[in-house]
């Protein structure tokens, strides 16, 4: 009888168990989490603009780390975004992976992986475009970021 007994309270444990993964799924996809694919650059640089208004703004005094890509990673570089929301690091960022997050009080910030390589002299220049958003409907509360041609500056 005992043995029936340890049966059942496994398999109530189990049950247990499955329904609180499957709300712990349904939580997590309700937030709109996110996890966008690593852009590959050779040169970790950019602007930051919103959507908040009318169309593309820039978006100044947004904060920028780039962190080692591991579990706490250290900060490599930081930054903040000019008037113009151009940013870029003081010092040159050496080829491998790391983590961008890019925060403004009151937007939802972003976190992406990217992957800089080494400069090849084809390859035409990119720089990262993030777009911080307020939209806590949309996976990444709106913000994304995406690669664009260059244009001189």
């Amino acid at each position: 009888m005992t043995k029936y007994k340890n049966a059942i309270a496994i398999a109530q444990a189990m049950i247990i168990s499955l329904a609180m993964i499957n709300a712990l799924k349904v939580a997590a996809s309700a937030q709109g989490l996110c996890i966008p694919e690593p852009l590959v650059v050779t040169i970790v640089s950019g602007k930051v603009v919103s959507q908040l208004e009318k169309g593309e703004t820039p978006l100044p005094q947004a904060t920028v780390v780039l962190l080692e890509d591991r579990y706490e990673g250290h900060v490599i570089a930081e930054t903040t975004s000019r008037t113009d929301g151009f940013f870029e690091f003081s010092k040159k960022v050496k080829p491998g992976k790391y983590v961008l997050k890019v925060s403004h009080p009151n937007l939802a910030a972003f976190y992406g992986r990217v992957r800089v390589t080494a400069s090849k002299a084809r390859m035409p220049q990119q720089e990262i475009v993030v777009t911080i958003g307020a939209d806590f409907t949309k996976p990444c509360g709106g913000s994304f970021a995406e690669l664009r041609e260059k244009k001189v500056r």
